[in-house]
This record gives C-alpha cells, sequence and structure tokens, in this order.
C-alpha cells in the first residue's frame, strides 16, 4: 500500500540483504586468511631455511596478502553493493510504479493502523470526501463513519489477517457533512513488524440509484392493471405480474418455462400466428386482439402488443407482452352495433307502419258505411271478417309505431277466452282450408291486465 512520507527510507528487505552480504564477505575474509596463514607459514619454512631470508619474506609475504585481500574486497564490495543499489532501484521503481496504480485507481483507498488512526490515503479517497490529504491523516477511521460502534470495527479490524479480508457496507461523511454510501472491503498488511490495515471503499451511489430504479420499476410492473409476460426468443416464459395472473388464472410458477400456447382457444388460425411471429422476429412491434382461454377453460378476448427486446449486439433476445382484457368492452360495443340496428329498424318501422294506416284507414271506413247497407247475413260476415283484418292490421301498426318510439302499449283489462277464439278465427281464415283449428279454453279464466295486440 501507499507508505507514509516519514517510512519512505530504505525498506527493511534492502537492510536485510546488505547485513546478510556483510556477513558472507566477512567469513570468506576469514577464510582466505586462515587458509593463507597455514599455507604460506608452513610453505615459507620449508622453502626458506636462511633466517634473514624469512624475514624478507614475511614481509612480502604480508604485503601480498594485504594487496591481494583489499583487491579481493574491493570485488566482492563493489558487486555487493551494485546488487544492492540496483535491488534498491527497482524497489522504489516498484513501489513508484504501485503508488502510480494506487493514486490512479478508481475506489477510494485508506490506510490506518489497528486503532483507526489514518495514516495514508489515495487521490480518490480526497476526491470523495472532499478532504485534503493532510487534513485526512489527521482523523480516525470512526471520525468518517458516523455512528459506527468502536467495539464493532475494532473487532473486524482483529479479525483481518493477511491473505484475508472482510466487506462491509457503510456511509462516509464528507467534509460537507453529507454521506457516501460504500462497500468497505478491509485487508492486512505488515510492514517492519507493524500491522496495518488497508481498507478500499467503493462508491455504491450509482448501484443504489439503479437498484431503487429498479424496485420502482419492479413494482410498478407488478402494480399494472394489464398483464405483463416477458418470454426468451424461443417463446417460453420467464415473468408474469399478477394482472397476468388475475387475466388467465395462472401463477407465475404455473406458467415459468412453459409456451404461451397454453393459452390458446383455437379461435385464431395458423396463419394468425405465423404473421404474429412474423412480425416480432423482424424487430417490429405487433398489436392486435385475439381470443385466448383461461385456466379455468373460460374464453375471453384480448388486446395483445408484442415488442421484441434487442441485446447490444441489435440480436432479440427476449419479448415482452401487454395484455388487457376487452371482453367487456366487445360486449359493449356489440351492444352498441345492436341498439344501432335496432334504431335504424325502429326508423324503418316507423316510416312502414305510417305508409300502412294511409292504406287501412280507407278501408275501416269503408267497412263501416257498407255494414249499413249490407243485408244478406253471408255478406255481413265477410265484411266482419275484412273490418276484424282491418282493426288488427291497425292494431300491429300501433305496435311498430309503439316499438320505434320505444314507448310502451296501452293496457286494458282482458278475457284471455276472447282473445282465444278471435285469434282461432282469424287463423281459420288465413290457414289453409285443409287445416282445422279449434280453440278449447276453461270457462273460469281470470280476467288479465295485458296489451291485447301484443299478445296476439
Amino acid at each position: 500500500m501507499i507508505a507514509p512520507e516519514e517510512n519512505r527510507a530504505t525498506p527493511s528487505g534492502a537492510g536485510l540483504a546488505a547485513s546478510r552480504a556483510a556477513r558472507r564477505i566477512v567469513l570468506l575474509y576469514l577464510v582466505i586468511a586462515g587458509i593463507w596463514i597455514l599455507v604460506s607459514d608452513d610453505l615459507m619454512l620449508r622453502l626458506v631455511h636462511d633466517p634473514a631470508s624469512l624475514a624478507l619474506w614475511s614481509i612480502v609475504k604480508g604485503w601480498f596478502f594485504v594487496v591481494v585481500t583489499a583487491g579481493l574486497l574491493y570485488f566482492l564490495l563493489a558487486r555487493t553493493m551494485g546488487r544492492l543499489h540496483a535491488a534498491h532501484d527497482a524497489m522504489y521503481e516498484s513501489e513508484g510504479r504501485y503508488r502510480l496504480l494506487v493514486e490512479q485507481a478508481s475506489d477510494s483507498i485508506l490506510v490506518h493502523d489497528p486503532n483507526g488512526r489514518i495514516l495514508d490515503v489515495n487521490r480518490r479517497a480526497c476526491e470523495s470526501l472532499g478532504y485534503t490529504r493532510e487534513e485526512l491523516i489527521k482523523l480516525n477511521v470512526l471520525d468518517l463513519v458516523p455512528g459506527l460502534d468502536r467495539g464493532r470495527a475494532e473487532a473486524d479490524w482483529r479479525s483481518v489477517q493477511p491473505g484475508k479480508s472482510l466487506t462491509r457496507v457503510a456511509r462516509l461523511r464528507r467534509k460537507d457533512g453529507s454521506t457516501l454510501p460504500v462497500e468497505v472491503c478491509l485487508g492486512c498488511i505488515e510492514i517492519r513488524g507493524e500491522r496495518l490495515i488497508v481498507g478500499l471503499a467503493r462508491d455504491t451511489s450509482e448501484r443504489e440509484r439503479a437498484e431503487e430504479r429498479m424496485r420502482l420499476l419492479t413494482a410498478a410492473v407488478e402494480s399494472a392493471a394489464n398483464g405483463i409476460m416477458v418470454a426468451d426468443r424461443d417463446g417460453g416464459i420467464l415473468w408474469v405480474n399478477q394482472a397476468f395472473t388475475k387475466l388467465t388464472g395462472y401463477s407465475q410458477d404455473e406458467v415459468e418455462g412453459r409456451n404461451p400456447r397454453i393459452l390458446k382457444s383455437g379461435k385464431a388460425t395458423p396463419e394468425f400466428y405465423r404473421k404474429m411471429w412474423d412480425v416480432i422476429l423482424r424487430g417490429e412491434t405487433w398489436r392486435g386482439e385475439v381470443v385466448n382461454r383461461r385456466k379455468d377453460s373460460s374464453l375471453y378476448t384480448e388486446e395483445m402488443t408484442i415488442t421484441p427486446v434487442r441485446a447490444a449486439g441489435a440480436d432479440i433476445t427476449h419479448f415482452i407482452a401487454i395484455k388487457q382484457d376487452v371482453t367487456d368492452r366487445k360486449r359493449l360495443e356489440e351492444q352498441f352495433l345492436h341498439a344501432q340496428r335496432m334504431e335504424a329498424i325502429g326508423t324503418l318501422a316507423s316510416g312502414v307502419a305510417h305508409d300502412l294506416n294511409n292504406i287501412l284507414a280507407p278501408m275501416l271506413m269503408g267497412a263501416g258505411v257498407l255494414k249499413e247497407n249490407l243485408q244478406s247475413p253471408r255478406d255481413k260476415g265477410i265484411l266482419a271478417i275484412i273490418e276484424n283484418g282491418a282493426q288488427r292490421g291497425a292494431a300491429i301498426i300501433r305496435q311498430l309505431l309503439t316499438f320505434s318510439r320505444s314507448a310502451g302499449g296501452t293496457r286494458a283489462r282482458v278475457q284471455p277466452r276472447h282473445l282465444l277464439s278471435e285469434m282461432a278465427l282469424l287463423m281459420g281464415e288465413t290457414f289453409p282450408k285443409n287445416i282445422t283449428v279449434e280453440a278449447d279454453s276453461p270457462g273460469d279464466l281470470w280476467v288479465v291486465s295485458i296489451d291485447a295486440t301484443q299478445l296476439h
């Protein structure tokens, strides 16, 4: 991690390497010196017998030893120091690269001791919290986490070990008093025997906003009045909302992984579905009405919109179907059309009734005049039939007018036996002669209040 400025001397590893190199040189010197003394003295005693010459050669031997060992020592020290300088330079270069990486990190990094005292931070931590580096290293971690219990924090710090990490969720207090939601990963390192805690704090503000938007979207979709179904490219159902369950009777568990054909009622032709798939596989939105079957086998009409969902590569991966039950609306439309047809029929009936009324009026007037002049019972009977028929026609015209005006007819107290007799007489005169019509009714029928024309 980032070492504090006061700790940026030669690292302990370099000191240990120098100490080991010095011990090796001293040991090598002692070995060479011991061997030289033993071998050289014995060799001179064997080769030089003159005491004066022996003293001279002893002096030469000594200086030769000094020169050789000095050269060897110089060589060993130069080699060792070169290696130490190379290692030192490589270590500082590595530290520089590491510091650069840490400074450029997108996460905030804080180093503190086991008591929570902040020792170093990176640039991102300063930017996220609004403090300078100097201000932060004067604070304790507990100063940045409002409401954090010291006992719990110290327990977490003690639990982390080198090579192991611990993740916590917290809110850091910025310099301006606002808080920053973060996910903190705690680790542990040791520098020269000192145990330090390293915290990597990742800003989760955007993730929290995305999660909130997702929760809001999920709640909106779940509470939508229209049924919503999400399917994969092959048509397998992945998810449905509550409105879909209410519309079809199938729950999420019952339809998950199944094909929407479980809703088919058989009312639509294969050509209908082929055209629908052609549209959505082209990446276009399909809209239409279809009659489907609920779980309880009842039929309903739905207005459906299917929208393809594309991945980043522009390939279609899913389909979203929005369903609206229009059964009641279709029924009201049919009733409205029926009412329009009946209104047209009423208008036509009114016109026909007016024309027929003009035709029957002279017949009724003529029948009244002829009744006074006819003497023959047979002629009077025929005239009575004509008059009754004309009156019946006039009554039917009044009924047509009543229908066209959507008004009720005139009620009167009538004996049903008389109506049956009149109807039998009328049918007897109307039907072919090979059909005999007889009326048979009890003599104690109750008098009823009815519209006699409508009963006819």
